[in-house]
This record gives structure tokens, sequence and C-alpha cells, in this order.
């Protein structure tokens, strides 16, 4: 089954950048490389590769940012909210796709770097799963940095990096609108801290924070260079959220539960046998 032939509409978390896509979409891939999750911050990503002449910018490409993360890859982020857009990726255009709303029916052709994904995720459906590309291409090596403390990570080009020195207070997975496109992806999977265990190794002056401006606290930080998003620390908050994409090492911890399932994306196969509740989580 395919998307719907009707032009699908994609926007970043501010909403300065928006786009176009002519449906239907084609296959679409959970791509769990290390790349895509610091990109997106998220266990993993959902893209459609679809051709440059049916994707167009409608609002903000002025603001976007640019990374090159291969010969064939730049990848794009608002340079307000950081949220990954759509990007290059050699003769095709990688639309991710939980940043369109409505969400589209869509067909999830398989898992691709499936045994190099988060450990935050555990894949648990029966779609096809793969250590490379399709065609057995694998021009994504992997990135591997050094850990600190009891976990740590850092951003997609490695200028920002971080420490925890304690045990996490708890993982959740939200499906809510808003983490969705922050992150770019199904949903967020959000590692909690507290405050007095977090430490900055390097790059927190290239850190760019974005509130959500009628929210009461949601907000989102990145690296300036990559678009990477990292952990939010704010005055006067003494729990943390990390986002799970940007962890180099296990935290030792898996997510609780999914919340805010009401807003899921119908693409999207919860099989993983974690509770889910409606809305927030509850006891």
């Amino acid at each position: 089954m395919n998307a719907s032939a009707d032009v699908l509409t994609g926007q970043c978390l501010c909403g300065g950048v928006h786009w176009e896509v002519d449906g239907p979409l084609p296959d679409i891939w959970h791509c769990h490389c290390t790349y895509c999750r610091k990109s997106h911050g998220s266990a993993f990503a959902t893209i459609a590769a679809v051709e440059p002449a049916r994707v167009r910018f409608i609002k903000g490409e002025d603001l976007l940012g640019r990374y090159r993360t291969s010969p064939l890859i730049e990848r794009s982020f608002c340079t307000v909210c950081g949220s990954t857009c759509p990007f290059p990726e050699g003769d095709q255009i990688a639309v991710p796709v939980g940043s369109i709303v409505p969400a589209p029916a869509a067909h999830v052709a398989g898992h691709l770097f499936a045994a190099g994904g988060s450990c935050c995720y555990e894949i648990t459906d029966d779609l096809p799963q793969y250590d490379a590309l399709p065609g057995g291409n694998n021009d994504v090596p992997p990135l591997e940095r050094p850990v600190s403390g009891l976990f740590s990570g850092s951003c997609l080009c490695d200028a920002v990096a971080f420490r925890v020195n304690a045990a996490a207070i708890g993982m959740m997975n939200c499906h809510c609108d808003r983490c969705k496109r922050s992150r770019a992806a199904a949903h967020a999977t959000n590692v909690f801290v507290s405050a007095k265990d977090f430490e900055w190794i390097r790059g927190e002056d290239n850190v760019k924070q974005y509130k959500v401006p009628e929210a009461e606290r949601f907000a989102s930080a990145f690296c300036t260079r990559c678009g990477g998003l990292v952990p939010r620390v704010a005055r006067g908050v003494d729990r943390i959220n990390i986002p799970a994409g940007c962890l180099d090492n296990d935290p030792g911890i898996r997510p609780r539960a999914h919340i805010w399932v009401s807003r899921k994306v119908p693409w999207l196969n919860l099989s993983d046998g974690r509770q889910q509740f409606e809305e927030r989580f509850s006891e």
C-alpha cells in the first residue's frame, strides 16, 4: 500500500521551514545508522527516497543549515529549531516521514543497518532487516566515539559532547506531535537524568536552544554546526532530557512505556509489549 497520491506537507518544529511532497510516497525505510540517529536525535529515522522533482520547499529554505556526512549526503536542518529537513542523498531527496502532517499511510519496506541500531530500541516486528543499504551497499561506516562517565554522548559532527556520572532516572517513548516534529521521526526516545549528574565535555557554546512559544517547557537543543540534537540544559531545572539518538554507549536503562499513542503514526507497528498510554504516563 502506498501513501495517498495527494500533496503531502511537512514542517520543522518551529514552523519556519515547510515543504511539499507529491504523493504517493514510495516504500519507506527505518534507518538505524549512527548518522541518522545523531542527526534526528531519535532511536531510528524513517525516510522516503523521493525524486527531486516531487519535493519542494514552500517556506524557509533560507533557514536551512547543511552538514555533509558523505560525498553523496548533505544533511539539512532548520537553524532555528534543529529539526532534520529533506536533504539530497545521491540522485534522490531523503524525506523524513515523521515530519509529514497529517501522517500518511505508507508501506515500510524494512530496517536498514539493523545490526548496529540503538540499544534503546529493540526491533520486534516482522519486517525484513538489512545490515547495509538495499543491494548490499554499505558506504555508511558506524561512528565510533570514546565514552566517558557512566554513559556519554555527542552530536553528529562531534563538536558537542557530554557525560552522565550516575544512573538515569528514566526513559520514555513519546509520540506527541511536538516530539515527532522535533525529531523528524516516528517518535522521540527520551532519557531523563538528574542535572547534578550531567556534565558538558566540550562544545556547550555550540549548542542552541529553541523553546516552543506556547508550551510550558517543551524545547529542543542542537549543535549549530551539524544540527544534531543534544541535551537541553535549562537554568533552575533539576532534570535533563537527553535525546537517545545522541548517546554513544548504553545508558543501562530501557523505555518504560509509549506515551501519547493517540498521536501515533499509522505506519509504525508497536509490537514491543511495553505499556501504552493514550496521552500522559500514569502509574
